[in-house]
């Protein structure tokens, strides 16, 4: 509901950027509807249903951003898990949730997935946003994030009106994300929490760091930690403030510089 107030609101204001090879790619709040839309209904093409789980696991870009939306927006969960965990850390957090699709950034992620698969068999779907290393892969649980964008374009044909009446049957009280923890001390546990809680935590956050459509945020913590929906992504939908995402772990500090980030969340 926060995408679609921000997209009638604010348009083709920057929503979004990204620097990749040193150039500053810049997504407005259209084509950030747009993507969690047709990425939403592509997903139900594929059989999501309402309160399955989708895991995400990849760096900060906006593909995992939009991934995550277009689940909620579908009735779905989003879990999410760190970037550096090994294959078996993948599955148990895959099994646990029982997640039904993966959403991955990209080859590295991609193989971790397909040594794990068939331990895995309510799992439908792979879906990955960057192509590179993958041309040459042909497991049939692999598919683009393009390429579902596409089925849900395409989806939207047959089922006019879908994502509209799916967002308006969300209720504060739904569960959005499972957040897991390190296990340092045992296994990962999986703590549950809803729209309303994220939002409230989020609006205490907005409350002492006042801000606006007109600030940038950078986004710096791992997007599979609670951490970045309390202080970035959610501060981020509730305010229209610009979310950032630099190029690499080494340039934060000068990208943080280029955009004037009053806060590095």
């Amino acid at each position: 509901k926060l995408i679609t107030s921000n997209y009638e609101k604010w348009g083709q204001r920057t929503a979004m950027s990204m620097k990749n090879f040193g150039i500053w790619q810049k997504y407005s709040w259209q084509d950030y509807y747009e993507n969690v839309k047709y990425f939403s209904l592509g997903l139900v093409s594929l059989g999501l249903e309402q309160r399955d789980v989708v895991c995400i696991i990849g760096d900060n870009e906006p593909e995992w951003f939009w991934g995550e939306f277009a689940t909620q927006a579908a009735g779905g969960i989003v879990t999410g898990i760190f970037v550096d965990s090994i294959p078996s850390e993948v599955k148990y957090i895959a099994e646990h949730s029982d997640a039904k699709f993966a959403i991955i950034n990209d080859q590295e992620q991609a193989d971790k997935f397909l040594e794990i698969k068939d331990e895995l068999p309510l799992l439908k779907k792979v879906i990955y946003w960057d192509p590179k290393g993958l041309r040459n892969y042909d497991d049939p649980i692999l598919i683009s994030f393009n390429e579902v964008i596409k089925l849900g374009r395409e989806y939207e044909e047959t089922h006019p009106g879908l994502f509209e009446r799916n967002v308006e049957k969300g209720k504060g009280d739904d569960i959005a994300f499972i957040y897991y923890t390190s296990g340092t001390t045992g296994l990962p546990k999986g703590a549950m929490l809803t729209h309303r809680a994220l939002i409230t935590t989020a609006r205490g956050f907005i409350s002492r760091y006042p801000l606006s459509e007109n600030d940038d945020l950078i986004s710096n913590f791992p997007a599979a930690w609670v951490g970045d929906s309390f202080f970035a992504t959610i501060p981020h939908l509730l305010t229209g403030a610009r979310l950032n995402f630099p190029e690499e772990p080494e340039t934060i500090a000068e990208d943080t510089r280029e955009v004037e980030g009053r806060i590095q969340a």
